[in-house]
């Protein structure tokens, strides 16, 4: 066999031909039909493995393709729903500024008269809790607690009400803009504590543990945030009576001629509003509602089961109903009875 080779040059691109006889190069001739053999499986083996790569790329842009089509999908929901808010927020700011500020706070004013009568007016017969009508100043606040133990006063707040808006219908939307009219107030109404009950600042970390004790400048000054508020009447009233006991120790103690520093000490505590204090006890307060929450709780579920259970008896005396056709007298037959008499004899003799 006589293989046949036409060569260029790449230098001078000459073309010549050549001839290899396999009887006298064996060993060459076997090299060149391996390397053959070899660029052949290559070729083959080049052409399945670009085949599986197209293959794949092509199912990979599939996936692509539903992937990004899915997130499409979710953006366009997304987008809907985002518009839709906006709708409705343009549609809650057109109908707020229609609205005054009195009108806009009412809401908060109506849950603290609610709380309070829900909770408070039943255990403290001896307070009022009512609107401050006095405006002879220009300004009033929203509620006075007031609570007589005898004669004597024993607890008195001042309260106002503020409500954080979608939209704000004025610049004083910080709780710090509100203190110098709830401190007049306070003093102008004669009361000891003054507390504004307050849904502004909701992101602000100083009112997040729901009762905040002022200081500065406003003395037995508190702000409370709604949930906090009938918690905070609690911890105040429990300060009020300490206060009452302490003042009654003291005179008896001014009697007696003993030492009453230290009793003088712990009356200027409750005074001054002590923060120590006041949160120590409202401490002891929360724990006390949470406790009484989940009895309150237990008895509703009770209430709900006896009134399922009533429902249920009600419901199996309406399907046994017809069972007592015998019993059902016709009020239009003239005898009916002595018909009823007559059946009921029947049914005792039988």
């Amino acid at each position: 066999m006589t293989l046949k080779a036409t060569i260029k040059c790449d230098v001078c691109g000459k073309i010549s031909s050549h001839s290899l006889d396999e009887r006298s190069n064996i060993d060459l001739f076997n090299q060149i039909k391996r390397d053959i053999r070899n660029n052949e499986f290559n070729d083959a083996l080049k052409k399945e493995v670009d085949l599986a790569i197209a293959k794949k790329e092509l199912e990979l842009k599939k996936e692509f393709d539903a992937s990004r089509e899915e997130s499409l999908n979710d953006y366009r929901k997304l987008q809907n729903e985002k518009d839709d808010v906006e709708k409705r927020l343009a549609y809650l700011e057109k109908y707020q500024m229609s609205l005054g500020s009195k009108d806009l706070g009412e809401d908060l004013e109506i849950h603290l008269i609610n709380t309070f009568n829900q909770n408070l007016a039943g255990a403290l017969p001896n307070a009022t809790f009512g609107k401050d009508n006095d405006a002879s100043s220009g300004s009033k606040g929203d509620f006075i607690l007031r609570e007589k133990n005898g004669s004597t006063e024993l607890l008195s707040i001042m309260f106002d009400a503020k409500t954080e808006f979608l939209v704000k219908k004025t610049k004083k939307n910080k709780n710090h803009q509100h203190y110098d009219d709830l401190d007049e107030n306070r003093r102008k109404a004669n009361c000891e504590w003054a507390c504004l009950v307050s849904t502004l600042e909701p992101n602000n970390p100083r009112f997040s543990s729901g009762i905040t004790i002022v200081h500065e400048a406003y003395p037995k000054m508190i702000v409370v945030r709604p949930d906090h508020f009938i918690e905070t009447i609690i911890t105040l009233r429990i300060l009020a009576k300490e206060k009452l006991k302490l003042q009654l120790e003291l005179k008896e103690a001014r009697l007696r001629g003993t030492d009453v520093s230290k009793i003088l000490k712990r009356i200027s505590k409750i005074e001054s509003g002590s923060t120590d204090y006041v949160l120590k006890i409202r401490a002891a307060v929360k724990k006390i509602l949470k406790k009484a929450d989940a009895i309150s709780s237990s008895a509703k579920s009770i209430t709900k089961n006896i009134n399922e259970l009533r429902s249920t008896l009600m419901i199996e005396v309406l399907e046994n109903a017809n069972s007592w056709e015998d019993y059902v007298i016709d009020v239009a037959n003239e005898n009916s009875t002595t018909n009823f008499l007559s059946q009921n004899n029947e049914k005792e003799a039988a």
